[in-house]
Formats: C-alpha cells, sequence, structure tokens
C-alpha cells in the first residue's frame, strides 16, 4: 500500500533522551546544543520526508543551519561533524543532508512499512544519479583526451596510413577478368586460385599497414596520457582504487597554501578516508574535497597569528654585535 499522506508532526517516545545515542550526545561538551540542533532539523525535514535541500536544489551551508536554528556557525560546524560519525546524518556529494533515523519517529500508519522502504530507495537513487552522472561525464572527457591525444600524436610521430592504390587497382582488375571469363565459358579454375590467392595477400598487407598505424596510435595516446605522480601518499577512493596528484597539480597545491605543509597534509586526508570508510569520496569529488582540506588548512595558519582580535607580529632577535655595529656607525657620523 502506497503512502499518500503528507505527515508534518515528529512523534518521540518517552524514552527518547535514554537512548544510547542520545546520552553519548549530549555527553559531549555543548552536546544539549547538539540535541537542540538535531532536533530542529528533524523538524525542517519533515516537509521533504527526512531530506534537507533548500528549494529542493541548494545545498544547506553551515551559515544557513546557524541561521534556521538560532546557533552559532562554529557550534553548527562542530554538530554536523559529531552527527556524521554518529551516523545521524548522511550529506551526499551534491550537499543533500538526510536525517537516517527519521523514518523512527514519523506518527504510526499502517503504510509504515512502505513508507521507510520509499525513503531508503530514494537516498538509494539519488545515490545512484549521482555516480551515472560522474560515470558519463568521466567517458565523455576520456574519449575527448583520446581523440585529441590520437591526432597530435598521428601528426607528429605517426606515419599516416597511405593505401596503396595499385594493390587496390591489382585486385579489382583481376576479380574483373575473372568475371569476364566466366562469362565467356573459358577454364578459370586455375586463374581463379592465382586470383583468390593476390586477392588475399593484398588484403593482408593493407591489414598490416592498417595495424601498424592503429599500434602507433596506441603507443601515442599512452604516452600522452600517462603523466607523473606527485611522492605522496595516495588517497583512497570509494571505488576500491587510489588517488594521487600529479606534479604538476601538487606544486599548485604548495603554490596556493603557502601557509601548509601539503605532503603532511596528504597524509592526514588518507588517514581520514581509511578511518571512515563511508566517506570515501568519487574520482569526480576527489580535487573538491583536497582544496577544501588545504583551505581549512590554510585558514588554521592564519588564525593562529591572531591573538585578541589584533595581529601580533613575530618578535625578532638580534645579536649583540648589530647593535655595536649600529652604534658605531652613528658615532662616526657624529664624528664627521
Amino acid at each position: 500500500m502506497s503512502d499518500c499522506k503528507k505527515y508534518y508532526y515528529l512523534k518521540l517516545k518517552e524514552d527518547f533522551y535514554e537512548s544510547e545515542d542520545m546520552k553519548l550526545l549530549q555527553a559531549q561538551p555543548d552536546g544539549y546544543l547538539y540535541s537542540d540542533i538535531l532536533l530542529k532539523l528533524y523538524l525542517k525535514s519533515l516537509k521533504q520526508g527526512g531530506r534537507l535541500m533548500y528549494r529542493d536544489i541548494i545545498p544547506y551551508t553551515p551559515d544557513m543551519i546557524a541561521t534556521i536554528t538560532g546557533h552559532s556557525v562554529g557550534v553548527v560546524e562542530k554538530a554536523m561533524r559529531i552527527f556524521e560519525q554518529m551516523e545521524f546524518v548522511e550529506i551526499l556529494d551534491n550537499g543533500a543532508i538526510y536525517l537516517m533515523d527519521i523514518q523512527n519517529f514519523i506518527g504510526q500508519s499502517s503504510s509504515e512499512a512502505d513508507r521507510i522502504r520509499k525513503y531508503r530507495s530514494d537516498i538509494k537513487a539519488e545515490k545512484t544519479r549521482l555516480l551515472e552522472g560522474e560515470t558519463v561525464t568521466n567517458v565523455t572527457t576520456n574519449d575527448m583526451t583520446n581523440v585529441t591525444a590520437y591526432s597530435v600524436q598521428m601528426y607528429n610521430e605517426c606515419t599516416p596510413e597511405i593505401r596503396d592504390k595499385s594493390i587496390e587497382n591489382k585486385v579489382k582488375n583481376k576479380s574483373i577478368n575473372t568475371l569476364i571469363a566466366q562469362s565467356s565459358g573459358e577454364q578459370t579454375s586455375e586463374p581463379e586460385e592465382g586470383q583468390t590467392q593476390s586477392m588475399l595477400d593484398g588484403k593482408k598487407e593493407m591489414d598490416s599497414q592498417t595495424q601498424g598505424t592503429l599500434d602507433c596510435k596506441r603507443k601515442s595516446a599512452y604516452t600522452e596520457d600517462k603523466e607523473p605522480e606527485a611522492d605522496v601518499s595516495a588517497i583512497p577512493l570509494n571505488d576500491g582504487t587510489e588517488w594521487r596528484p600529479t606534479e604538476a597539480l601538487f606544486a599548485e597545491y604548495v603554490r596556493l597554501y603557502p601557509n601548509v605543509d601539503v605532503k603532511q597534509q596528504f597524509n592526514e586526508m588518507r588517514g581520514w578516508c581509511l578511518s571512515n570508510p563511508k566517506k570515501k569520496k568519487t574520482k569526480r569529488g576527489i580535487t573538491r574535497f583536497v582544496n577544501a582540506w588545504l583551505a581549512k588548512e590554510q585558514d588554521r595558519g592564519h588564525q593562529k597569528r591572531y591573538f585578541g582580535g589584533g595581529y601580533q607580529q613575530a618578535s625578532q632577535k638580534y645579536s649583540p654585535d648589530v647593535f655595536t655595529r649600529l652604534a658605531n656607525e652613528s658615532r662616526g657620523d657624529l664624528d664627521g
């Protein structure tokens, strides 16, 4: 039985706060603030069946959640990290936030099982759409890259395919002669065998030329696509493969984030992905994840230099020889 009703109320059991998850959540520093944020997210997502996405197209940012819940942005960011770790919520690559336990709190009805199945199916369908979109994009990009690589390498290195017209004409003329001989009633058994062999030899020669051109294309494409990878820790992806930046991309990261030890951060990103296997990134989203991580570390590097709202210059230490030299120079100017 399908569920056509709209549920706009939240039904909690009397032992809701006695559950192990809620006790662990409230035991955290600011845990009661986190539980208040969680309940407000439950209520906010009721109209969309447990899914949070502003007007169904715009992902909720920490600033937006802070506005609708009445808490500070810093508290909201900490709360969302804890919610993900405790699996209260799941955040997809497109920014959609799913409240995982909300179906247990919607009012009971005869269609409860159908509603829960539909909710899980909606999450799975959205994940599938994201993966399919990523696959189509990767296939299209790889095809265009391969076509470009083939064209450039054929022009620069490979000998263009040259079809031997004399062979084609020879085969064509022999075929015509055979037909004429057959129509005139001549004995053509022996010539047919010789002509057939010549046709096969010509075809083999043409196939050999074509195969040589294709082999050259494959070799050139492989050389073009293979870029050296940076000597950093590889980040595991959700499809079982691992990703490293190219040397050029790694150099760009170092240039963009001067206050960050980029190589060490790749070690930490790998450790984070291994510790959170359910949150491993896709090939499409890994560079966005790395940029966000490094940008956050860059901001932390700047914040360490601020104290009490004012910028504090780093103190410089001078040796006594410097002051002695300056004093002698000043005394020489006065004597002159």
